[in-house]
Order: structure tokens, then C-alpha cells, then sequence
């Protein structure tokens, strides 16, 4: 895996760190397993020009992509919600696109990768924006 750092991830760990999600609410976005595949965001080359050593970013934006082009297919998104992903850029094609670059510059990748935990909380704490305002 190009871009995962194990000493930043060490890092970047932190005593509060929460463990996967486990006080959470149930996901309203489960996809079923069977119909997985046909959610996954369309796959991109990361070493287009130069390796961008952001898979660590690129995993919780595809996650997400996922999800949201599911809930957004299957009408499980309310009308408002819906109007703010197609006015806003998000959708392309019937699919719901986050920009991975955009998330890797707010979580300091650099040619030696990154944790696991800084994207995420880039994502938790700044969101994300359309791939159309800042593709690869």
C-alpha cells in the first residue's frame, strides 16, 4: 500500500482516539453485501504525472463515495439533501464524488505518505468537496 506511514501513524495516535465507531449509531447506509461492487467510486490511476502517495486519503473518501452514491441511488436521501449533492457538484453521472486530493493536501500527505487517522479527521473536521472543484 504506496502511502500508508506507519511511524506517522504511531504519531498521530492519541489516548482519545475513538475505536471503530463502537458507541455509534447504526449506519443508515449499509449497502448489502451482495450489491457492494456496484457502488465503488470508478477506480482512478494515483500515479498519474507522479505518485501521490495518498491512499491513506483515498480510503475513507472512497468509503464515503460509496455510501453516498448507494443512499443517493436508492432514494434513501431526502429531497433538500439530494438538491444540495446535484447543485453543489457532487453528483456526476449518477454517482456522488468527493475529491481525494483535496483531502490528502488538509491531511498533510507528503512523499512519505501518511497515517491512517490524519485524513479522517481532516474529513471529520474540514468535510469534503466535490472532485470537480479539485480532481486529481
Amino acid at each position: 500500500m504506496n502511502g500508508f506511514n506507519p511511524q506517522l501513524e504511531r504519531e498521530h495516535s492519541e489516548d482519545t482516539d475513538h475505536i471503530g465507531g463502537v458507541a455509534s449509531i447504526p449506519c443508515i447506509a449499509i449497502i448489502p453485501e451482495g450489491e457492494r461492487l456496484k457502488y465503488l467510486p470508478k477506480g482512478e490511476l494515483q500515479n498519474i504525472g507522479s505518485e501521490k502517495m495518498d491512499c491513506a486519503s483515498r480510503a475513507p473518501v472512497n468509503y464515503l463515495e460509496s455510501k453516498f452514491t448507494y443512499l443517493y441511488q436508492n432514494k434513501k436521501l431526502s429531497l433538500r439533501e439530494v438538491n444540495f449533492l446535484i447543485n453543489n457538484g457532487y453528483v456526476n453521472g449518477g454517482r456522488v464524488e468527493f475529491s481525494d486530493a483535496y483531502i490528502a493536501i488538509l491531511s498533510g500527505t507528503t512523499a512519505q505518505g501518511n497515517s491512517l487517522k490524519a485524513p479522517c479527521q481532516a474529513i471529520h473536521e474540514l468535510g469534503l468537496v466535490p472532485k470537480s472543484l479539485l480532481p486529481q
